[in-house]
């Protein structure tokens, strides 16, 4: 009996694990994360158009010369950072979980229950492509601001000041 009672204790334990283990994997990513990865991918040239500042979603058009179909990552404050696949009328998303940059535990992913291929595009390549960028190297630390003012050379200084007038909005360091 006492070595049923011991069976039953573990598992549950593991049980617990795996659900609190779930939680934290379907938080959405941070918005200071996902404005920081925002800047650095515009300055890496992994967004081919990016939204203006002032529109209310913030938008990165990845680079798909091999699809006609239209794959970019969408987000808010109040709206999960996602990836987005339109092709005419058909759309689709996949919405995100996870931190920028990636640590040694976690990264972006798909979030749970959210689909992995979209009007025939598998959405976990351009996942992977947002966890390959990169913060600059002037940045010790996530620094929203920086992500953007690092692009002061490349795109619309207007541009620049938005999205830092955003980081400030939204107590991004």
């Amino acid at each position: 009996m006492a070595m049923q009672n011991g069976a039953v204790i573990i598992l549950a334990i593991i049980l617990a694990m795996l659900v609190g283990g779930e939680k934290v994997q379907a938080q959405s990513v941070p918005t200071c994360d996902a404005l920081t990865l925002l800047g650095n991918a515009v300055a890496q040239k992994v967004c081919t158009q990016w939204s203006p500042p002032n529109q209310n979603l913030s938008v990165c058009r990845f680079n798909n010369p091999e699809s006609p179909r239209d794959v970019h990552s969408t987000f808010n404050n109040t709206t999960a950072l996602h990836i987005t696949v339109r092709e005419g009328t058909s759309e689709g998303k996949s919405n995100l979980t996870g931190r920028w940059p990636q640590t040694t535990h976690l990264r972006l992913e798909i979030a749970a229950s959210q689909p992995h291929l979209i009007n025939g595009t598998y959405i976990q390549q351009f996942v992977d492509i947002l966890n390959k960028v990169k913060m600059s190297q002037d940045q010790s630390q996530l620094n929203c601001k920086y992500a953007w003012t690092q692009n002061t050379a490349t795109i619309d200084p207007t541009y620049v000041t938005g999205y830092v007038s955003k980081c400030q909005q939204y107590n991004c360091n």
